[in-house]
């Protein structure tokens, strides 16, 4: 059956005339995270804690390369971020695949449907915020600082930015199904690439002679500076240098505009793809 699309308006203009659509995929997105799980939305920081229990073992306890105060928070602060990215690309990934049925048969825009992949992970690493900063600050003396009120303008611009890499994601593999297991094979190398259990200070005595690389891993991985203004302002209590911060402005403005300009692009064919 031949449908005719919704040509997408802006973000703000397709969130309130399809509000009622977008709420109801993200209720199922997250509903079904969790369904027929007996832990629910325990799960959430069950994995992570997992990770960071055998990764301090091995980076900060058996071979102490790593050694900064606070290691456990100072890794899951990373985590929240990687498992939010991470998790939204996924499931951003195959989510117009997975809902194939409602975008041949009904028009809307149809970045509504991975913008609720990623409202899902979103609602997770909220969660995850809420339990992790009040500990933060508990534990850790540098996180009572008044840094701590950027860190919405931090989250803002890292779901700005995952939301326009999952929308050339989304996009792309539509056309080409390769693509959700490109990204899923590339995410393990990415995680190892990103200082999440490290930092640049502990590298190898080595590391220095090829500095160039370094700041390759430090610039060319988008998510690095993220990472590292989320702890400046979650957990040193420091205000984040100004580079990165307008760098996570410049590269969630970035992908924000190339997710759109590729998604229009690929939109109008989507229900016959599909």
């Amino acid at each position: 059956m031949s449908v005719q699309v919704a040509a997408p308006g802006a973000l703000a203009g397709a969130l309130g005339r399809y509000r009622p659509l977008f709420l109801n995929l993200l209720r199922r997105e997250v509903r079904q995270r969790y369904k027929g799980s007996v832990l629910g939305v325990l799960w959430t920081f069950i994995a992570p804690l997992t990770v960071l229990v055998a990764y301090s073992l091995v980076f900060h306890y058996l071979y102490r390369v790593v050694k900064v105060p606070d290691y456990a928070l100072f890794a899951l602060t990373g985590l929240v971020v990687w498992y939010f990215f991470a998790g939204a690309a996924v499931a951003a990934s195959s989510s117009l695949i997975a809902n194939a049925n409602l975008v041949r048969k009904v028009a809307f825009p149809r970045a509504l449907i991975p913008m609720s992949a990623v409202g899902g992970n979103a609602v997770t690493m909220l969660a995850m915020l809420a339990v992790l900063v009040p500990i933060n600050l508990i534990v850790a003396p540098a996180a009572r600082s008044p840094a701590l009120v950027l860190l919405p303008v931090v989250v803002v611009l890292l779901i700005a930015m995952t939301y326009g890499f999952s929308l050339m994601i989304a996009g792309a593999n539509v056309y080409f199904r390769d693509v959700e297991h490109i990204l899923a094979a590339l995410l393990l190398p990415w995680f190892f690439l990103t200082p999440i259990f490290y930092t640049p200070d502990s590298l190898p005595e080595g590391a220095s002679s090829v500095q160039w690389l370094v700041d390759v891993l430090n610039w060319g991985n988008w998510i690095t500076p993220y990472v590292d203004v989320t702890r400046d302002v979650a957990l040193n209590g420091s205000w984040p240098p100004a580079n990165q911060m307008v760098f996570c402005v410049l590269v969630a403005a970035f992908f924000l505009v190339a997710g759109h300009l590729l998604f229009r692009r690929l939109e109008g064919e989507m229900a016959v793809e599909l």
